[in-house]
This record gives C-alpha cells, sequence and structure tokens, in this order.
C-alpha cells in the first residue's frame, strides 16, 4: 500500500536491497511490458532492482503492474456497444443507430458483433519514469501534506490516514502547526482514535470553539467543512472532559459558537457540560447562554451595524483587529467611501498596516479580485462550499470603484507577497515554465477527484499534435431502492467552435454525424464497476 501512494503521487518507489544478482533477462522483460502501460524505470531504480532475487522481483512487479494499471484504467474490463468503431458506425444506418439504441435502453442488450481484427494505436507516447524513493521522501511528502494551505482531497485524506495507522512512530512527519482548521481537526482525529498522540500533545493545535467543533465532527467520522450536518457519536467520559478541556482553554469561545449555534446545543446534549461546571466554567457558562438564549455582541454583529451606519471609522477600527476579515471586506468598505479619496486612502494605510498578517491565499484572491474588479461582467458567480457542481449566478450591480485604487491594491499585495516569499528559504535553481500562466492555483481541494492529472477549475491546456482526442467523461446511475447499482457509463460528448469562440456544432449521441468534420462518436455503456471506477479512455476520432 505504501508503493501504490507513493507512485501514484510521486512516480517513485521503495526497494528493500539485497545481495543477489538479478538476470538482465527479466529486467528486460518487465520494462519491455511497463512500456504498454507508459511507464519506465530509472536508472537509480534498475540498479537497486538488480540487487533482487528473482522471487523478490517477480513478486515487486506483481505489485507494482497492478497499481499502474490502476492508475491508467487498465484494469477495468469494459464493452463496448460498437467494437469495431469507428467503421462499424459510419457503415450502418440512421434507423440501424437508431433502432439499437431503443433495445439497448430497453433490455441492455447489446448490438451482436464480429469483431475485427484492428492495428494497435501507434501514437507516440512520451514514458513516465519512476524512479527510487526512500522512507525519508516518502515522510516529507505525507508531511508536506498534513501542512497543506488549503482544505485537501478525500483521496488526500484516505493516503495521510494510512500513513498514521502505519507508523509507529508519527513524529517523523507530524509538524507542529497544522495551518488549515479542516486539515488539522482531521488529522488529530485519525491520531487519537490510533492513539498516536497524547491529549497534552493534541490540545496545543486548538485556538478556538471552532476547531474543537471540527475535531468531535472528525471523531464522529463527519464533514470537518461543517457544510453538512452531522450525527454526533456518543463520547464516553475522557472524551468528553478532553473536549470540554479543549473549549476551555480556547478564548472568546461564546461568540465562536454562536457561528454554529444549533450544533453546539446538539453536541452539549452529548457532552453534558453540567456536569463539569466546576472544572470548565467558561465552558459550561457559554453552553448555558447558547440554550438560553441569552443575547451576545458578537464581532461581526458590530461589523455590520457599523457598516449599517455607514459608521466607516468604527468598522475600520474593528477590522484591522481581524486582517483577514479586513480584506475580505476592503472593496465594501471603499464603496461606502464614494469615491472620496481621503476616507479610501486612510482604509488603505490602515489595511497597508496589518497586510503582513493577511495569509497568502487570500491576497492572492484579493489581488485577482481588483484586477477584474470593473471588467463588465452581467453575473457574479459563486460556489457554494462543499458543492461545486452548483454555482450559482446573481446580476452583477457592484458600483464602479475607480481603476487606479483597484491598482493601487493589486500593487500592494503583490509587494507584501513578494516580501513574504524573500525571507523564504531558496529554492536553488528553478524553471518557471510559460504555461504556468494558463493553470489557476487551487485555494481549495476538498471536491478534488482522484486522477492522473488534476487541473483547477479554469485551467487551459494546449493540445498535443495529432487527430485523436481520448476523452473521459463518464457518469454513476446512483442508488436505486437504497443500493447502488453499479452502472458506470462512459458519455462522450463535445462542442466545435471557430477561432472566434463562435459555437459551430455539438458532437454527442443525438449528433453522430456531421457536416463540418464528419466525426463520429461511440459510447461505451454496461460497464459495472461495483466499487469504483479510476480511469477510463474512450474515443472521439475526426475521420
Amino acid at each position: 500500500m505504501k508503493n501504490s501512494i507513493y507512485i501514484r503521487r510521486s512516480l517513485k518507489v521503495i526497494i528493500k536491497r539485497e545481495e543477489n544478482k538479478l538476470p538482465n533477462i527479466y529486467l528486460a522483460t518487465v520494462l519491455k511490458n511497463l512500456e504498454s502501460l507508459g511507464f519506465t524505470f530509472s536508472e537509480p531504480l534498475i540498479e537497486e532492482l538488480q540487487t533482487l532475487s528473482v522471487d523478490a522481483f517477480t513478486s515487486f512487479y506483481k505489485e507494482l503492474v497492478k497499481h499502474l494499471k490502476e492508475m491508467v484504467g487498465a484494469h477495468i474490463q469494459f464493452t463496448p456497444m460498437y467494437p469495431n468503431f469507428p467503421q462499424q458506425m459510419m457503415d450502418l444506418s440512421d434507423a440501424d443507430l437508431y433502432i439499437n439504441a431503443v433495445i439497448h435502453y430497453v433490455t441492455l442488450r447489446l448490438p451482436v458483433s464480429k469483431v475485427e481484427e484492428r492495428l494497435p494505436l501507434l501514437d507516440s507516447v512520451d514514458l513516465k519514469v519512476i524512479d527510487l524513493g526512500s522512507e525519508e521522501d516518502f515522510n516529507q511528502m505525507i508531511s508536506q501534506l498534513i501542512s497543506a494551505n488549503s482544505s485537501i482531497s478525500s483521496t488526500d485524506k484516505t493516503d495521510v490516514e494510512w500513513a498514521i495507522t502505519h507508523t509507529e512512530d508519527v513524529s517523523c512527519f507530524l509538524p507542529n502547526v497544522i495551518p488549515h482548521k479542516e486539515n488539522m481537526s482531521f488529522i488529530i482525529g485519525v491520531l487519537l482514535i490510533n492513539r498516536k498522540i497524547s491529549a497534552d500533545a493534541a490540545a496545543k493545535y486548538f485556538k478556538t470553539a471552532t476547531d474543537v467543533l471540527r475535531l468531535a465532527v472528525a471523531l464522529s467520522e463527519g464533514d470537518v467543512s461543517l457544510a453538512s450536518s452531522v450525527r454526533f457519536k456518543k463520547f464516553n467520559r475522557a472524551e468528553r472532559r478532553f473536549l470540554l478541556g479543549l473549549l476551555e482553554q480556547c478564548g472568546n469561545i461564546t461568540e465562536d459558537m454562536i457561528r454554529y449555534k444549533k450544533r453546539w446545543i446538539r453536541l452539549g446534549e452529548i457532552l453534558h457540560p453540567a456536569e463539569y461546571h466546576t472544572r470548565f466554567p467558561k465552558t459550561h457558562r457559554a453552553f448555558e447562554m447558547l440554550r438560553n438564549n441569552i443575547k451576545v455582541e458578537t464581532f461581526n454583529g458590530k461589523i455590520e451595524a457599523a457598516l449599517l451606519n455607514r459608521d466607516i471609522m468604527t468598522a475600520k477600527n474593528l477590522l484591522k483587529t481581524r486582517p483577514g476579515e479586513f480584506a475580505r471586506r476592503l472593496d465594501h468598505l471603499i464603496r461606502l467611501c464614494s469615491n472620496k479619496s481621503t476616507d479610501v486612502f486612510n482604509i488603505l494605510e490602515d489595511f497597508l498596516s496589518i497586510m503582513g498578517n493577511v495569509s497568502t491565499p487570500v491576497l492572492l484572491q484579493l489581488t485577482a479580485h481588483f484586477k477584474h474588479r470593473n471588467d463588465k461582467n452581467e453575473f457574479r458567480t459563486f460556489f457554494p462550499k462543499g458543492n461545486v457542481a452548483k454555482a450559482i449566478g446573481i446580476e452583477n450591480t457592484l458600483p464602479f470603484i475607480s481603476e487606479d485604487i483597484c491598482l493601487m491594491i493589486v500593487k500592494m499585495c503583490e509587494d507584501t507577497l513578494k516580501n513574504r516569499f524573500t525571507e523564504l528559504p531558496s529554492l536553488g535553481k528553478v524553471f518557471l515554465d510559460e504555461q504556468l500562466k494558463n493553470h489557476l492555483v487551487p485555494f481549495s481541494q476538498r471536491s478534488a477527484s482522484k486522477a492522473l492529472r488534476t487541473l483547477s477549475r479554469g485551467s487551459k491546456v494546449d493540445l498535443p499534435e495529432g487527430d485523436t482526442i481520448r476523452f473521459f467523461l463518464w457518469w454513476k446511475e446512483g442508488y436505486v431502492n437504497g443500493q447502488h447499482t453499479g452502472r458506470v457509463d462512459i458519455d462522450l460528448s463535445a462542442a466545435m467552435y471557430d477561432e472566434d469562440w463562435q459555437y459551430k456544432e455539438h458532437v454527442s449521441f443525438t449528433n453522430l454525424r456531421s457536416k463540418i468534420s464528419k466525426p463520429t462518436i461511440a459510447e461505451i455503456l454496461l460497464l459495472h464497476q461495483r466499487e469504483h471506477l479510476n480511469s477510463l479512455i474512450s474515443i472521439f476520432r475526426l475521420c
């Protein structure tokens, strides 16, 4: 499993060196076999493998090829509807295609076809090089995941959980600070469940009541992003004391708990803070205020009141105590100034004084926002937390802000980031590819899918030379009567545009033939995979 994680994330494997001499015929055979999957070995790895016995090498190869097939989708057996695509579909009439489709949808049967011999695909493929790794490098990789400044994906969490579970001394990759709160709560939860960290060692990571709430959610196997509700587990007395003790050490917990009032009330019904009112008086009082609906003046309440009354000075002074919130409210504050340059410059001067305490992701987001602040877009688009499939669009009614002010803020952000990065250790000689300009920085990866190559939404890549495009578009049927059907359909579709991005035509099962470039399309159906689908390739070929 370790090499499975290592090769998927870093294209490296760990080999336990022996004192044997492997015959070259075995190594050459394996290298030739791996070419069909798109991989080869580096020289250091070859040298290490040559020290293995035949039995050890055979065992390594079987395990390796299993992982590589899963990575590229070669472990999946699937049945194409038209195995002699594309010629087979081109030879059929529209009536034949239609009748075959109707019969398939009603009966799930496929047309009977004699599979003709066809030449293998002769595309030139750049082989990916698998390198020799080490335990230290693997631990560093896990440590970097834990130290991520943005939320990590479910695949990342699975890998980290495996590493924690199967490592005796987690200090080899556990940092003193875990910057992202969601990641921290999940990781500390896994450590506690596996008894790999003491209560005292875990306590240092928790600063706010919401941190503690996330931990309770993690221990209950819920969503630590708090985007969805959770059914809390029945904590034992030791766990209850631990969670209440974490709350007691945090500052200003009542205001923080109000943000998730209903969840805290449900959690309080399980923690029973009244039992420990003498040991944890502050925590007991906070729960009492929540249950009895005692009004609490919150920071956000003060900010909203000041903004509602257009009291810019009060709002600005409050926001200076919370730099990240100041950055998020900066646009609103400037709009309230009604383009009065004196007020705007006072706000920017105060913001400049605390910019060093604003996180890098927020500064990058602020830079992008003000770079495009005055773009004349009809709508503003938002992606709800934890649900990237449902974008929300609202009419763009933002009032104009002087372009000079926008550019000034962009420069302030860029200067702050440059100063911050100059204080970091040198990366040595680094080459920056021009293509990086077309890749967007991911600020959150909680919804990222497991893939060979993951791109952030909005990134652009050049298509390579050739006449074949391999798509991977698929959907799962989902649950029927509470049971997952296991059906996965490869559903190919594409839209074609001219050089001015004007729509020309689409290719899908609704449009199998084109007057423009005469494309055909094959859908691969009836793929039953009970557990999961890692990767499949379907082909759309311009004929």
